[in-house]
């Protein structure tokens, strides 16, 4: 499970933990709990020669609102998880730990060159329509819907910087993937990413 999670804006980088509970969070937080330990989160080396990352990116109501591949990948499977609509700023998260548990997404699991990768597009107040360009059937911010997923037969393959989807506002993504110990990320904490750079 991923205990700890480094959480960037533009102005501040903090961290939150899945150990830090409220009485407004506890639900946010037993959600979490079992979502985090579902087997596609698992590494698939059995060496122990791979670790698990997370990264996230936060896109304020100001950003550029698309979502990009950031490595060359195929997406084997798309979980949308029907949610809530809590704002994803800064301070918002810092009180509600596992916050992205609870609102609405799209998590799309697949494979690159060192194991498992998933991309998460997470909604926001105001934003729960998320679109994906492949997938015409996902219909998302409809009152009453239920969990549902897609198996992509073969595989979509998506090259580094290819387009993805759009949120119709700011909001946030999610990255979990599998690399080697000895990965290292190009962006530092705070700073801000453009459309076309590395992380």
């Amino acid at each position: 499970m991923l205990a700890e999670s480094e959480y960037s804006t533009k102005e501040t980088t903090f961290k939150y933990t899945s150990s830090r509970k409220s009485s407004e969070s506890q639900e946010i937080f037993e959600l979490a709990q079992e979502i985090s330990t579902t087997d596609f989160m698992q590494p698939s080396s059995t060496q122990g020669a791979t670790v698990l990352y997370q990264a996230v990116v936060y896109l304020s109501p100001s950003d550029y609102h698309r979502f990009h591949s950031p490595t060359d990948w195929t997406i084997h499977k798309r979980r949308h998880f029907p949610g809530k609509l809590y704002s994803v700023s800064p301070t918002i998260v810092r009180k509600m730990p596992g916050l992205f548990h609870v609102n609405e997404r799209v998590v799309l699991t697949g494979t690159w060159e060192h194991g498992f990768f998933s991309m998460t597009a997470v909604g926001a107040t105001n934003v729960g329509s998320i679109v994906i360009n492949f997938d015409s059937e996902l219909n998302t911010n409809i009152s009453g819907q239920e969990f549902s997923e897609k198996i992509y037969e073969g595989g979509v393959e998506v090259g580094k910087g290819d387009e993805m989807g759009y949120f119709n506002f700011g909001s946030t993504i999610v990255l979990v993937f599998e690399a080697p110990k000895d990965f290292r990320f190009s962006k530092e904490n705070m700073m801000r990413l453009k459309m076309g750079e590395g992380i």
